[in-house]
């Protein structure tokens, strides 16, 4: 039997400029060329936080996904946002697959990682990269100090509990504000909210990194808020 053979070629992963609001800068476009280099190590990691009109995916959706890339501290946070659920969860999935991304920052992670795994089956959409990226979660870290099982148990807080006393940031809405914005269509007041909590997020893991490297926590830190 004669052997058949295929010819593999790689392209650029697009995706559609009119997906990608950047709030406060102009819309960016992401391809290939754009994503960060792989940094030393085993983990690329990506800032997630995604914004959802309720807890559960199986009848809430997802308003949008805000996403921050560590290796590129010049470039704001942006967001993934469409009204077409599909088309963002597609266009989302297919940078981080482009990016080399393997490892999922954020806050309750698994919120954000389990929201958009089970819509990407809902949507019969393919994520074995985003399926498997391992998960770093800063509530975690806020609770054990280590990112392994730790005895012992103590409340995590949230979010903002912890941007508020060791940067000095909060979160911009309560979720019932999002919602009558939502309702509104008032979209864009909904993506500045995630824009704040990516960056929130994103300064913290920073932080946490710098601590527990025995890295310089000078200026680029701020001083502490206040004085608990």
């Amino acid at each position: 039997m004669e052997e058949s053979t295929a010819n593999i070629t790689y392209e650029p992963a697009m995706v559609d400029e009119s997906l990608i609001i950047n709030p406060g800068g102009a819309i960016s476009q992401i391809t290939v060329p754009m994503v960060s280099t792989a940094p030393p190590g085993p983990y690329k990691d990506l800032v997630v936080n995604v914004e959802t009109t309720g807890v559960e995916p199986y009848d809430k959706r997802i308003i949008c996904i805000g996403v921050k890339d560590p290796e590129t501290p010049e470039i704001e946070p942006y967001n993934f946002f469409d009204l077409d659920e599909y088309a963002m969860i597609n266009n989302f999935l297919a940078y981080f697959t482009a990016g080399g991304f393997n490892r999922i920052v954020g806050y309750n992670t698994i919120f954000d990682k389990r929201f958009i795994f089970a819509k990407a089956l809902y949507y019969r959409l393919t994520c074995k990269e985003f399926a498997l990226a391992e998960i770093y979660d800063i509530m975690d870290i806020m609770t054990k100090v280590l990112s392994i099982y730790t005895p012992g148990t103590i409340k995590g807080y949230t979010l903002d509990n912890w941007a508020g006393f060791l940067l000095g940031m909060n979160k911009t809405m309560t979720f019932e504000q999002q919602m009558i914005a939502y309702n509104a269509q008032d979209y864009q007041s909904i993506m500045d909210y995630n824009f704040n909590n990516v960056n929130m997020t994103w300064i913290l893991y920073e932080l946490v990194e710098a601590c527990r490297n025995n890295m310089y926590m000078g200026e680029s830190f701020g001083t502490p808020p206040i004085s608990p």
